[in-house]
């Protein structure tokens, strides 16, 4: 791996740690219903090679607003926004980095959101930035397409809780700005720990 990609890596790592300790106003912290670190694993299995991703970020999962919170309400769904950056390093056939800012959205039936296993589906569309090569990507500047389950156990009285996840992420650039665009699929297991508002 080329050593400024490991230099990159670290930078990315150290930013997300500063923001990680940053206490948010108290404005900020009404809307945060919980955040804390995420660890990833990711496999892609493609003609042109397989990967292995080792992933850390941050997660803040966030309330969705009034009218969002209305409109689930009606069809007796909780639903959360979710805002995720997270570096990663490739490995296997191939070395490189990832860096993605992930937006998302987590819903869950409001009869199982106040119990000890609470499930959860996940979608969302980022960006991504990907050094690799041989998988004719086209650009590594991508869309990053997700979907995912994710159960919350171990919650406390203070509102922290542990998660697992499994996600299917595509990568591509949709045909944007570039004629190669094989796209990459990569399936995802995550696990976090999710500190409540104190």
């Amino acid at each position: 791996m080329r050593i400024t990609a490991v230099v990159t890596s670290f930078a990315f790592l150290a930013c997300l740690a500063c923001l990680a300790v940053s206490a948010p106003t108290p404005a900020q912290a009404a809307d945060v219903r919980s955040q804390g670190p995420i660890v990833s694993i990711g496999i892609t299995d493609d003609n042109d090679g397989d990967l292995v991703h080792t992933g850390l970020g941050w997660r803040w999962e966030l309330r969705a607003g009034d009218r969002a919170d209305s409109i689930a309400e009606r069809i007796g769904t909780k639903l959360n926004w979710v805002l995720e950056p997270q570096a990663a390093v490739l490995s296997n056939d191939r070395d490189g980095v990832e860096f993605q800012f992930l937006p998302m959205f987590q819903a869950t039936p409001r009869r199982w959101a106040d119990g000890d296993l609470v499930p959860y589906i996940e979608a969302g569309i980022g960006l991504i930035y990907i050094d690799v090569t041989g998988f004719d990507l086209g650009s590594q500047i991508l869309f990053s397409d997700v979907i995912g389950l994710r159960m919350d156990f171990g919650r406390d009285e203070r509102g922290n809780k542990w998660s697992l996840g499994y996600r299917f992420r595509h990568i591509s650039h949709a045909g944007i700005w570039a004629t190669s665009n094989d796209g990459m699929n990569t399936h995802w297991f995550t696990v976090s720990y999710q500190m409540g508002p104190h």
